[in-house]
C-alpha cells in the first residue's frame, strides 16, 4: 500500500480521530506549556461492556485482531502525540467474558524516550468506572491531570 501511495503521488496516512477532540487538544496544549512539569505517569483507558458477538471486528478471519487492533492504536497514537517516541511496550490479554475469537480485554504498558509510563486499559468486556474519561497524566508537581470531556 505504501509503494502504491508512493507511486500514484497519494498521501497516505493512519486516520486517528482522537488528536482532533477539544478535550485532548486542551491537554496537549497544557502539556506543552509546561505547567504541569515533567510527566510521570500517563494512564489511558477505552473500556465498556459491548455485546461483540455479531460485530465484523469480533471475528479473527476478517479484523486480524480485537481490542487491541481497535482501540489500541488510538491509545498508542495518543501516547506518542502527548508524550514523544515509544521504546518499550508490553500488552497481555486478560481473560475474555464473551465466546468471541479474538483479544477483548488487555493491558498495555508503554515506556517513552523520555522514561515517562504508559498504562492502558482496553476492553470490550468491562464496564470500567473511571474519575475522568479516558485520560490522566501525573505530573512532577504531584497532582494527577484528569481529562474530562469540556462541555460546550
Amino acid at each position: 500500500m505504501i509503494e502504491t501511495a508512493k507511486r500514484e503521488n497519494i498521501v497516505f496516512t493512519m486516520a486517528t480521530k482522537f488528536r482532533y477532540c477539544e478535550d485532548v487538544v486542551k491537554a496537549k496544549a497544557i502539556i506543552a506549556s509546561g505547567m504541569l512539569g515533567d510527566i510521570i505517569l500517563f494512564e489511558n483507558a477505552f473500556t465498556a461492556k459491548v455485546d461483540m458477538s455479531k460485530r465484523w471486528n469480533s471475528d479473527k478471519k476478517i479484523a486480524g485482531g480485537g481490542v487491541l487492533i481497535d482501540n489500541g492504536t488510538h491509545s498508542v497514537d495518543i501516547i506518542r502525540y502527548f508524550l514523544g517516541a515509544i521504546t518499550d511496550v508490553l500488552a497481555v490479554e486478560t481473560s475474555r467474558t464473551q465466546n468471541i475469537s479474538v483479544d477483548e480485554n488487555v493491558k498495555l504498558l508503554a515506556r517513552t524516550e523520555k522514561g515517562v509510563v504508559a498504562s492502558v486499559d482496553l476492553t470490550w468486556g468491562i464496564n470500567k468506572e473511571l474519575p475522568a474519561l479516558y485520560l490522566g497524566l501525573w505530573h512532577e508537581r504531584n497532582a494527577p491531570y484528569r481529562l474530562a470531556r469540556i462541555e460546550v
